[in-house]
Formats: structure tokens, C-alpha cells, sequence
């Protein structure tokens, strides 16, 4: 949706997907995983891990009102970012805002939250 979201707004090259998971996996338990490389002036004010750590305690229960099954959860992200995408268009290239997405989400996608968060599931 987000790559959709990117093309409809011009986009025409996309970033390589095969090569973002092969960096996510060669940086895993590396200072490096989970930083996206993007240009400077894109770059967010914190690591996305700790973004998501910070934010991930308040949003949990917004996503519950929207979706109660978390297995639609990834629905409801990509539509968000593609209204983001939508909406910034004449703020960010579509094509860099894309980067951003995949660069932040891929490597996310393989955090724990549960241990990272402290969350005891009994």
C-alpha cells in the first residue's frame, strides 16, 4: 500500500526490498540494525526501536479501538502511511518518503516487543 501510495504520487523508482531485508538481517545485534539509511535532512529525531518503545505503550490500546484482531494491525499501519504519503507529498518526494517507510518498518518488523517491553504473557 505504501509503494501504491508512492506510485500514485509519482514515484517511479522503488526501493529494493530484497536488499533492505538483507541489511536488516546482516546488521541484526549491530549498533547499525534498525537505522534507516536515509538522506540527513530525512532522518527521524530518535532510533525507530526507540520510537516504538516510547510510543507502542499509548498507541496499543488506539489500535484495539480501530482493529480488535492484532493480526490486521499491518492493515491499519498501511493505510496510516499511505495517507501520510498522500498528505506530505509536497513536503517529502513520495519516493524518499517510501524509503523512510521501508527503511523503518522492515527492520522493526523483527523486534520483540513483548520482551523488549517487559510484557509477561501468562
Amino acid at each position: 500500500m505504501a509503494a501504491g501510495a508512492a506510485q500514485h504520487n509519482g514515484c517511479k523508482e522503488f526501493p529494493d526490498i530484497h536488499e533492505i531485508f538483507k541489511h536488516v538481517t546482516s546488521t541484526i545485534g549491530s549498533k547499525q540494525f534498525g537505522i534507516p539509511r536515509v538522506p540527513d535532512e530525512q532522518k527521524a529525531f530518535d532510533k525507530p526501536a526507540d520510537i516504538v518503545l516510547e510510543f507502542w505503550p499509548a498507541m496499543q490500546p488506539m489500535l484495539k479501538e480501530f482493529c480488535d484482531k492484532p493480526a490486521e494491525w499491518p492493515i491499519l499501519f498501511a493505510a496510516a502511511i499511505q495517507e501520510a504519503i498522500d498528505m506530505s507529498k509536497n513536503i517529502i518526494d513520495p519516493k524518499i518518503a517510501l524509503i523512510v517507510v521501508m527503511e523503518s518498518a522492515i527492520p522493526m518488523s523483527k523486534i520483540d516487543l513483548d520482551a523488549a517491553l517487559n510484557i509477561n504473557k501468562t
